[in-house]
């Protein structure tokens, strides 16, 4: 789970960067804001008695972002079985974000009444969605596989086996 973790954290920057490159909207334009803000900004103006301070919104933002990442990061060594080498850990890890994908944007989103999910959003807005998903979960099985061999390694040699090959 901890590799899964550490991939989630570290595959959300690629897709962050990617998000916001594709993304021309502005702050001004609050309806073509990307998702991430837009569900942390309902998170925090139910409670909140009026705007939201962008001095607020914007760490928030990031620290809710990078959370989803790790937090749906550590499901996926629970879920997927052990890869033998680095394509298949890619190939597997880019299924399962846009496994996340679904099941955030068509099945939680709705279920919890966000303007978040994909059916309010445009296709060129779910097409980076779907694309940036792509690229986390890729990063999140490169990732998550190369900590795991380093685990196995680490592991291996505390025990005295120098020839111990992970995968």
């Amino acid at each position: 789970m901890i590799a899964g973790a550490l991939g989630g954290y570290v595959a959300t920057w690629p897709m962050s960067r990617w998000m916001e490159w594709l993304d021309e909207a502005k702050v001004e334009r609050p309806e073509s804001t990307l998702p991430p803000r837009t569900i942390t900004m309902e998170a925090l103006t139910a409670p909140a008695e009026g705007p939201v301070p962008e001095s607020v919104a914007q760490p928030t933002t990031l620290t809710a972002h990078y959370g989803y990442g790790m937090a749906t990061g550590c499901i996926y060594p629970l879920l997927v079985l052990p890869k033998r080498g680095m394509v298949e850990a890619a190939i597997s890890g880019a299924g399962y974000g846009l496994t996340v994908w679904v099941a955030s944007y068509c099945g939680l989103l709705p279920a919890v009444g966000s303007s978040a999910r994909a059916s309010n959003r445009s296709a060129r807005v779910n097409g980076i969605m779907i694309s940036a998903h792509l690229i986390w979960g890729l990063g999140l099985g490169v990732t998550s596989h190369l900590l795991a061999g380093e685990c196995c390694d680490h592991e291996a040699r505390l025990r005295g086996k120098a020839d111990f090959t992970p995968g």
